[in-house]
């Protein structure tokens, strides 16, 4: 065989050869992957991190922008042997975290199977904080903010000399802040160890709340509202005319919202200049949430669940039958989602009734909204509630599945 027969020969070799690659290595997004989930490979398919803090995120606005449960039709319901004062939060596996007044936290599986619990010593009135790296921040009675890795083992413990009902706050360092009843606000690092201090003489119970610049707001029951820097220095205070155990709300376009035991929800600007106030007829415990319209709406203990313009006008308002410690979640068309202490769950928008839920207790305990539409919410009956609307084409009776059983909802 001579030259000349070879090289065609040798092109045609070369050119199949540099197809089958291009082939073989076909570019990552356009392979087709095997499915190994099913065989435990891959494990669950992972969500978005929707609501990893209470109020959502740092922010604090309990906005979700997708929907969530038009029905109510229940979904699941899972006891725990104390009543849930705070509330739900999730991972990206859809995994529920939260606490009761049993003094234990929950994991409990995306289809209302407990997972596991973990025992502190006091009473948990706050919402866990997840981080990034797998762990949750839950305060409690105990005085102690407790770490916790997402399987519940105890990674450590940060001990105060008060009470904490401050549902904890992350930032992108991984630095955890809260506060305590014994008059202090703290920030820690990921390893427990204390970063700053700060005295303010009264207790803190409120959440913090990220301001403009990356400063950190939180209310004092003392009425005193401070906004610090990331070193714990004071940028500015306000004074509302009662104590503020409501957890702010930050909207970067409109300012900084927070309630008070006076009766008012309060505007102030990213300077603490105040914008204006609205009056409601009882004091102010619920935090207010932030809708892509602007609004702010917030309950009060006249009843109320009140939508305010970022002019400070009421646009709606929605009377229940008890006064309104829950803070509301609002999901992307604007449905309200709240508790009463009448006993009862709500979903309103626009100032109308989409579905109601009767617990067999007082609900102090504030919503929050999966990555699915679920709503979670817990009641002093002790149950956690989670709601996920059925297809249209499902009728009969809700089943709703308990970690112990089965019973039916509504």
């Amino acid at each position: 065989m001579n030259r000349k027969t070879i090289a065609p020969i040798a092109l045609i070799f070369l050119v199949g050869v540099f197809a089958l690659m291009l082939i073989t290595f076909e570019p990552a997004s356009k392979k087709k992957h095997t499915d190994n989930s099913k065989q435990g490979f891959l494990g669950p398919t992972p969500r978005r991190y929707v609501w990893s803090y209470f109020k959502r995120n740092f922010l604090r606005t309990s906005f979700y922008t997708d929907l969530a449960s038009k029905k109510g039709d229940l979904f699941w319901k899972v006891k725990t042997e104390g009543k849930i004062k705070s509330g739900a939060v999730m991972d990206r596996f859809g995994n529920v975290y939260v606490g009761s007044t049993d003094s234990t936290v929950y994991c409990i599986s995306p289809e209302g199977a407990k997972k596991w619990q973990y025992k502190t010593d006091g009473e948990i009135w706050t919402f866990a904080a997840l981080s990034t790296d797998k762990v949750l921040y839950v305060g409690c009675n105990d005085k102690k903010l407790h770490a916790i890795s997402f399987e519940g083992a105890p990674k450590w413990k940060f001990e105060t000399a008060g009470e904490i009902k401050s549902s904890a706050g992350i930032d992108k360092y991984g630095d955890v802040y809260f506060g305590s009843d014994d008059g202090k606000f703290y920030a820690v690092d990921k390893k427990g160890k204390e970063i700053f201090q700060i005295d303010t003489k009264s207790k803190v119970s409120t959440s913090p709340t990220l301001g403009i610049n990356n400063d950190i707001i939180f209310g004092t029951e003392s009425g005193e509202v401070y906004c610090i820097d990331q070193d714990g220095k004071t940028v500015w205070t306000f004074k509302a005319g009662k104590g503020v155990v409501s957890t702010a709300a930050a909207s970067f376009k409109q300012g900084v919202y927070f309630g008070s035991l006076d009766g008012y929800l309060y505007a102030v600007d990213f300077d603490g200049n105040l914008k204006w106030k609205f009056k409601t007829g009882g004091e102010i415990v619920s935090s207010p949430a932030v809708g892509k319209d602007g609004n702010i709406i917030v309950g009060s203990n006249d009843g109320t669940l009140y939508a305010v313009d970022i002019n400070g006008k009421k646009v709606w308002e929605y009377k229940t039958g008890g006064a309104i410690t829950s803070s509301p979640a609002i999901s992307g068309d604007g449905t309200a989602y709240f508790g009463s202490k009448d006993g009862k769950i709500y979903a309103v928008k626009d100032g109308n009734l989409l579905w109601e839920y009767k617990t067999e207790g007082p609900v102090d305990s504030s919503p929050s909204i999966g990555s699915e539409g679920e709503v979670y919410v817990g009641s002093d009956d002790g149950y956690l509630y989670a709601f996920k609307d059925r297809p249209a084409k499902s009728t009969g009776t809700v089943q709703a599945t308990e970690a112990t059983g089965t019973s039916t909802g509504k």
